[in-house]
């Protein structure tokens, strides 16, 4: 099996005329299969569309590591990890899985075997930075009067901190929203979720009396929006 992450179609291409007589069989989003059968093939997936195999891949090759890599994500480490672990696991018990390209600590970690150790010391720099899984986090964008009086709410909790508010991009050409990051401790979880939920509740209420007169349907662009645990919260999404 090649797992790939991008122009698999092109690649499953190219194999069927280097392999000439060689079966390629292409799984993927628009083209899945949920298993494939003994006979000899040459399988190209991308992630999430593994077949299984029946008696086990006789070997995995990963591809694209640098690329997945380089995603500008918090998590993509990790996130590669799964991946690759989930397709390893599909090869039969001696069957060989190569990394092909890519390098750093997590490709070091898997090459050597260590990969427990290289989860403990991500762990270890999450806790020192505040950053998920270590504690929790919510994204409040909207306006700025309506950002701030809703992380106002949280002023007197411990174990809370705020970064921002800094401006946010928004669908609405005229209005001009920010958003802040709250991060908290797990055990003040249900606390600020219900402050935050309660400062919604107040905003919406608020917007109500003020938009009398406005269409039915039509929110203001800079009503507050909330969202908690939101693994892009890193990563320049909104």
């Amino acid at each position: 099996m090649m797992r790939l992450g991008a122009g698999s179609r092109r690649t499953a291409e190219q194999f069927a005329q280097q392999f000439d007589g060689v079966r390629v069989i292409l799984s993927d989003g628009e083209h899945p299969h949920e298993r494939v059968d003994s006979r000899p093939a040459l399988v190209v997936a991308t992630r999430g569309a593994e077949p299984i195999a029946a008696g086990g891949y006789q070997a995995v090759v990963l591809l694209d590591a640098e690329r997945l890599l380089a995603i500008e994500s918090l998590r993509a480490a990790e996130d590669c990890l799964r991946w690759w672990m989930n397709a390893a696991s599909l090869a039969a018990s001696d069957a060989p899985v190569i990394l092909a390209g890519g390098g750093g600590p997590l490709v070091q970690a898997i090459m050597t075997g260590r990969v427990v150790p290289w989860l403990q010391a991500e762990i270890g720099d999450r806790k020192l930075l505040r950053y998920p899984p270590a504690v929790r986090v919510a994204s409040v964008t909207g306006g700025a009067p309506e950002v701030e009086r809703a992380i106002s709410t949280l002023a007197d909790l411990p174990g809370v901190d705020v970064i921002g508010p800094a401006p946010a991009e928004s669908p609405d050409a005229g209005a001009r929203l920010v958003r802040a990051i709250v991060r908290f401790d797990y055990a003040q979880g249900t606390e600020v979720a219900k402050r935050l939920r309660g400062a919604l509740v107040a905003d919406a209420a608020g917007s109500s009396s003020r938009i009398a007169g406005r269409s039915r349907g039509r929110a203001r662009a800079e009503s507050l929006r909330l969202r908690c645990d939101d693994r892009g919260v890193f990563d320049g999404t909104d």
